[in-house]
């Protein structure tokens, strides 16, 4: 059973963003881990704005490899808002 993709996922390719989290990720993942630290110390203060468990998310799939092919998959995955319009 495929795992759904997550909220904040779908939030950015709903604005637009999927293909810049895409050159992000690919810039970030040599740093995967040092990034996925960084996160996690600066969660709380994205708890103030809501989105404490995006960053969790995002900083648990930066830890490892397969994290960082996971998260490649789900934003490929999602269709860019222009084609889920139809």
């Amino acid at each position: 059973m495929e795992k759904p993709t997550p909220t904040w996922i779908e939030a950015l390719c709903a604005r637009g963003y999927r293909d810049a989290a895409l050159v992000a990720l690919d810039i970030l993942e040599p740093f995967g881990a040092l990034a996925a630290q960084m996160l996690y110390l600066s969660s709380p203060a994205f708890g103030i704005f809501g989105w404490k468990a995006a960053a969790d998310d995002l900083a648990l799939a930066l830890e490892t490899p397969a994290g960082v092919d996971s998260l490649r998959a789900s934003l490929t995955a999602s269709r860019p808002a222009e084609e889920s319009r139809g």
